[in-house]
């Protein structure tokens, strides 16, 4: 379903702000907007249970990630500092680090890669499944 705004500055479509700057860094900030709420809640059930860190990471991977990278095949080749920011975040309180700490130790402690990896793979996979489709 497609909806506009009275001003048309912005249609929504399926959840995703579409403006019409052709620019994405309002449509990355909603997303980790929405996936900073859903981390914090995920903060709270850490607190109540005790959880390993890779069960922790299994979490995050399943409820926040796809948040994060909702519709990423479309805006992935940007940079996105927002949502990079809620990555980190997850990987310092869980390590319990410094902000301070190197990124690159956190990631490797965890076994982890930055986020915008993630998304240039979901965009060469849907640039390869568009490339196989029939031309009809």
């Amino acid at each position: 379903m497609i909806h506009f705004t009275q001003s048309c500055d912005v249609i929504i479509y399926l959840g995703v702000h579409l403006f019409k700057n052709n620019r994405w860094n309002r449509t990355q900030k909603r997303i980790a907007s929405h996936a900073a709420s859903s981390l914090h809640n995920l903060f709270i059930t850490f607190n109540q249970l005790d959880l390993k860190t890779s069960q922790k990471v299994k979490l995050f991977d399943s409820l926040i990630s796809p948040i994060l990278n909702y519709t990423s095949c479309v805006w992935g080749y940007c940079s996105s500092k927002e949502i990079e920011t809620i990555h980190t975040k997850f990987c310092r309180k869980v390590l319990y680090v410094k902000k301070s700490t190197n990124l690159n130790a956190m990631y490797g402690e965890l076994g982890r890669v930055p986020m915008f990896i993630q998304r240039k793979i979901q965009m060469i996979k849907y640039w390869a499944k568009i490339l196989s489709k029939p031309e009809t």
